[in-house]
């Protein structure tokens, strides 16, 4: 049995999620803006304006509940 490969045109290319940078700003479902301080394997720890203290998620939940703010000019 021969198996032919199809080729769709659809091929993935290039990241399918944001990337999360150190430093970088993210904005939750609110409209709060968080800033990055630290992005290891499989948690993000980042600070939310007018908050001492860094909160933490899982990588997972928090690109569900975050977005990224677009660089400002």
């Amino acid at each position: 049995m021969v198996v032919k490969k199809f080729n769709s045109g659809l091929t993935a290319s290039g990241r399918s999620q944001p990337e999360i940078r150190q430093g970088s700003e993210w904005r939750d479902g609110q409209g709060d803006i968080v800033t990055i301080k630290n992005h290891s394997f499989n948690r993000v720890i980042f600070t939310r304006e007018g908050y001492e203290y860094p909160c933490t998620q899982p990588v997972q939940r928090f690109l569900q509940e975050f977005t990224p703010v677009e660089e400002r000019q």
